[in-house]
Order: structure tokens, then C-alpha cells, then sequence
């Protein structure tokens, strides 16, 4: 875990720049760190290589003083010093700022040395004061953004992306198993919310002195805020993510992970299980008698009780409990089903890489098609294709589906949903489509009414396949537009239109609570990665989780389907689909 990797680099670099930009150094030298941040991230070849063949500087955007720099976070597998010294200089609670919208480090540094402004609290005061209208650039649109900012800022504050957590949760999972321990990732991690608080780890094995010291060891990096008794507390240095670690008896470890793993509604619907079915329990083990029952893992103690092992996911305080003691829990999907990936975007639109790096990447996991669907031309920000440039990319779709004989890429297009209601795309090119994905992306402030009326449209479109990211909501960021979510299930039924999972992790939209009413109607499902870059194609775990969460199976959701079973089901559902 001391080992620092390319992007806590470039984040380094880049929040040198952004420290420098505020404190009002020259603009030059921030330039130079924002472009080596950039050349580390953009960065393909292999950068310790490069620093011991004495080749960095010779990377654009890199130079000699960012080149040295690069090479002492590499050697420590810590932030440079520099950085450190910008921490010292700046409060932290400077850099809260830019959690705040209309706000970049320009205007920060403005604010910082104009009104000496330090926190999110004394922005709120100068903006409630009338301080901020003094200010070049402060009109009252800025100050309507930052005042809404502010209300995000409080309400979303010590909260994460589980994309961001869960990578981190792996990586220490994998990292404690590899120094002796028996290890479980439990929490709101383990039941793939999609916004977690923190990281929960338990750990069993050694001494709880020997413990703590190979944990310290192996978050080395990581900041110790709270190593007394046996519950450690680390934050990680770039992303601030808190780390709970808690070493427990090998005996008390199947328990501990159960009852860690929650949610607390979950817990005190099993505690008044336990208690009805005539045991007691000391707030972590059952036991009958006066003795602990015996178990050895965890699905023993779900077995003790006569209950079906309910998978993580599912421990929300729902109706699992009552589900499980009548062996009524469905099978869930797991990660293994998935065969293909829908919602694919590549370098001809917004994404990063070609076609064929999309195609390589995807069949290194096993999978064997994607269903690539770059934006339509409204979407000029993603760089959207006209109908010329759509049949230019066809052309290397037949190309690359001839070269790749055990692997399919299907035509599809990610178009937008115009505030009419109509497709962004003329007929001729939606009949030769293998896959329409509808999607919005603008006009999110229209009366629901009418925005109900505009998705309608389009899901009774004939050539509609899928609805994307379904409220359009982004995670601790945007709330998304209004849905009338009975309507729009009972259309998507009507009209066999599939409901999207998008498994990017800033979306997660559907939202997991809303599967079960969408299940009621028949609805079947796509799990979509939304991917712009291909190191992104494993998001769908994310998509997977969710699905898990809502409850849905392996045979309702579409590309759970072998190539072949989903061209069929294209031929039957799709006019005049090419399906080359």
C-alpha cells in the first residue's frame, strides 16, 4: 500500500497547482504543474522505467522541476515535500471551497486574498452580507450557484462515491490477505451503497500488537488518526476516505463480520428474529442456554436459524429476513453472468480509446461483445456523431467484426432525446441500428409534466431499445429531473423498452430502491458501464451490485444473454436491424 501509482501522481501534481493558483504564484509555474499533471495521467508507458532510463523529461508537459518532483513521490510513495509546505501555508479548510459551485481556484484565490475568506462558514457570511457584490465576477447569478453550493456542500459532506471507495477496499483486502490474515470488507462497502461514509474492514490472525503494526505497515501513506484499542482509524491521503479496522478473535469473526456488514434497520429486524425464535443475544453472538452456538463462518449462523443465507446486498431492512425464513430469496446475478457490455463509448464521440483497444480490453475480461454507442451529433460537448460519421464508424465495426471472429461489436448509438421528444437521428440511420440507447442530457429544469411527456415519446419511439441513466441524477452532485416512476415503468413494459442500470459509479441511476416497483410491471434490464475510457469497462460490478441490491436475477436482464440469444432478440424486437 506505500507504493504510490500514476493517478495519486497526477493528483498531487495537480493540487500543487491549484495551492499555487490561490496563494497567487505565477501564473507560469502553475501552468507547469496543471501539464505535468496531465502527462502523468495521459501517461502509457510504464513512468518508473522512464525515471531509471532518464527519459521523463523528455515526456511533454514534463519538466525538470515536475520531473524531479515525480521522482521523489516514486522513491517515498509519499507527496513531495512541496505539497507539504503548501498545506502548511494554505488551511485546509481553503480547499473546501472547491467542493462549491461557481467556484474554481481563480475565484478562490480572490476570495482568500481579498476578504482573507478561509472556510465554507466565512463564504457564507460575506455571501449573507453582501461582501461577495464587491467582488469582479460576482454577479447574482455566481452568487445563486454558490449559495446552492453551499447547501450541497453541507448536505453531501463526509460522504463517497462507492466507485472510489470500493477500488481502495479491494486493494487493502488483497494486500492483508497476502500478510496472514483472514480479512472481510464489511459496512455499507460490502453492501454496495452506492455513497458510502467510510471503509469498514475485520480482521482476524496474530496477536492484536502484531496486528497494529503490520496494519500500520501496510497503510503506510495513509494518515493515522485513531490507533487505540483494537478499532483503527486511517484516512487516505488524496481522497480522505476514512479507513475502520477492527481486529477481533478468530472466534468472535464469523459474528463480527455479520453484524458489521448491517445495515442497523437490517440488525434490528434480526435481533427481534432472534428473540422470537427463542434465543438471546449479547449485542454480537446468539446463544441458547447460556452457551454461544458453535459457528465457523458466517453462513453458519443464517444456517443455525433455519434462515436462507441473505447475500450482503440485501441486508437493508427490508423483507429479506422474512423472505429467507421461508427459502424464498431470489439468485441473484452475479458478476460471472454478465457476457457483454451495452453503453460503450470510444475516441469517435467523448471516449478514449479506439474500437479495437475497447474490443481488446473487453475480451481480457472474459466477456465476448459490446454494444458501442458513441453520442449523436446534438450532443456537440461529446463531439456527437453526424449521420456521415456514423457510417464511417460502421465501416470499422465490419472491419474489426471480421478480425475478431470470437468476439461481436453491435451498432449502436447513445442518442439524445431532443425537449420534443424526438430522436436525434433521421429514420434511415435508426432502422440500421443494432441498438438504440435514448438518453437526456439537457433541459433538466422542465416541469415534470412535460418532461414525462418528452421521455413517452421517445420510449414509444419504435426504434427506442433502451432508456438510459433513467432520472439523469449525478451522485453528490446533481438531483436529476422529475420522474413519474409508475407511468414510465408501465410505457418500458408496454413497449419492451429495457431500463437501464448505468453502472457508472457517479450514476447509478436506476436507483436501487425503485427495482422492486419496476420489477412488479415485467420490466426487463440492461447493466451499462456508460464507459468513456477502457480501464472503465469494469464498472459494471457497480451495475452488478446494484441489480444484487434491487434484487434481480440472471434471466431478466439483457446482457446476462450469449451474443447469439441477444441478436435474436434483437431481430425479433428491432425494425430493419442491421445486425451485421
Amino acid at each position: 500500500m506505500g507504493k504510490i501509482d500514476k493517478k495519486e501522481i497526477a493528483h498531487f501534481l495537480e493540487e500543487i497547482a491549484i495551492r499555487l493558483q490561490i496563494l497567487g504564484e505565477n501564473p507560469y509555474r502553475v501552468r507547469a504543474f496543471q501539464n505535468a499533471g496531465r502527462a502523468v495521467e495521459r501517461l502509457q508507458e510504464d513512468i518508473e522505467r522512464l525515471i531509471r532510463e532518464g527519459k521523463l523529461e523528455s515526456v511533454k508537459g514534463i519538466g525538470k522541476t515536475t520531473a524531479k518532483l515525480i521522482q521523489e513521490m516514486i522513491e517515498t510513495g509519499e507527496p513531495p515535500a512541496l505539497l507539504k509546505d503548501l498545506q502548511e501555508k494554505l488551511p485546509e479548510s481553503v480547499m473546501d471551497l472547491l467542493e462549491i459551485r461557481g467556484l474554481g481556484p481563480g475565484r478562490i484565490s480572490l476570495l482568500y486574498r481579498k476578504l482573507g475568506i478561509r472556510s465554507v462558514d466565512e463564504l457564507e457570511q460575506a455571501l449573507e452580507s453582501g461582501q461577495l457584490l464587491a467582488l469582479e465576477g460576482f454577479g447574482p447569478k455566481t452568487l445563486t450557484k454558490i449559495r446552492d453550493g453551499i447547501e450541497r456542500f453541507r448536505a453531501y459532506r463526509g460522504k463517497f462515491l462507492l466507485g472510489k471507495a470500493y477500488p481502495l477496499a479491494q486493494e487493502l483486502y488483497a494486500e492483508l490477505h497476502a500478510q496472514g490474515f483472514k480479512a472481510e470488507i464489511v459496512g455499507s462497502v460490502r453492501r454496495f451503497c452506492p455513497v458510502v461514509q467510510n471503509i469498514n474492514v475485520v480482521l482476524t490472525g496474530k496477536t492484536h500488537e502484531q496486528a497494529l503494526e503490520i496494519v500500520k505497515k501496510t497503510l503506510q501513506g495513509w494518515k493515522t488518526e485513531d490507533l487505540h484499542g483494537a478499532e483503527w482509524r486511517f484516512v487516505h491521503h488524496t481522497l480522505g476516505i476514512p479507513c475502520l479496522i477492527e481486529w477481533v478473535p478468530e472466534d468472535l469473526f464469523p459474528w463480527t463480520i455479520r453484524y458489521r456488514t448491517g445495515s442497523k434497520t437490517h440488525n434490528e429486524k434480526f435481533y427481534a428474529f432472534v428473540v422470537e425464535k427463542g434465543f438471546t443475544w449479547d449485542g454480537l453472538c446468539i446463544h441458547k442456554d447460556n452457551k454461544r452456538l458453535p459457528v465457523q463462518t458466517e453462513e453458519d449462523i443464517f444456517h443455525l436459524l433455519d434462515l436462507q443465507y441473505i447475500p450482503p446486498e440485501l441486508r437493508e431492512g427490508g423483507d429479506e429476513i422474512v423472505l429467507a425464513e421461508k427459502g424464498k430469496l431470489p439468485e441473484l446475478v452475479n458478476v460471472e453472468d454478465i457476457q457483454g457490455l451495452i453503453h460503450v463509448h470510444s475516441h469517435w464521440s467523448d471516449g478514449a480509446d479506439s474500437i479495437e483497444e475497447l474490443v481488446i480490453e473487453a475480451r481480457s475480461l472474459g466477456l465476448s461483445y459490446i454494444v458501442l454507442t458513441d453520442h449523436s451529433a446534438y450532443a456537440q460537448y461529446a463531439h456527437g456523431l453526424d449521420e456521415k460519421r456514423l457510417e464511417e464508424q460502421w465501416k470499422e465495426i465490419d472491419r474489426l467484426n471480421r478480425k475478431y471472429s470470437d468476439f461481436h461489436i453491435f451498432k449502436g448509438m447513445e442518442v439524445d432525446i431532443l425537449p420534443d421528444g424526438s430522436l436525434d437521428l433521421a429514420e434511415s440511420h435508426l432502422q440500421k441500428l443494432d441498438v438504440v440507447i435514448a438518453a437526456i442530457h439537457s433541459r433538466f429544469q422542465m416541469k415534470r409534466e412535460d418532461m414525462m411527456n418528452r421521455i413517452l415519446k421517445a420510449i414509444r419511439n419504435p426504434y427506442t431499445t433502451i432508456f438510459a441513466h433513467p432520472t439523469g441524477r449525478l451522485l453528490l452532485g446533481r438531483k436529476g429531473y422529475e420522474v413519474d416512476f409508475d407511468i414510465l415503468f408501465r410505457v418500458c413494459a408496454e413497449t419492451g423498452t429495457l431500463l437501464e442500470i448505468n453502472a457508472n459509479p457517479h450514476r447509478l441511476d436506476l436507483d436501487w430502491t425503485r427495482i422492486p416497483q419496476a420489477r412488479k410491471h415485467g420490466i426487463r434490464f440492461s447493466i451499462d458501464p456508460d464507459t468513456h475510457h477502457k480501464a472503465d469497462l469494469r464498472d459494471y460490478i457497480y451495475g452488478v451490485g446494484i441489480a444484487r441490491k434491487g434484487g434481480l436475477t440472471p434471466e431478466i436482464i439483457a446482457n446476462t444473454q450469449p451474443v447469439d440469444a441477444v441478436i435474436q432478440w434483437l431481430r425479433k424486437n428491432k425494425k430493419d436491424a442491421s445486425l451485421s
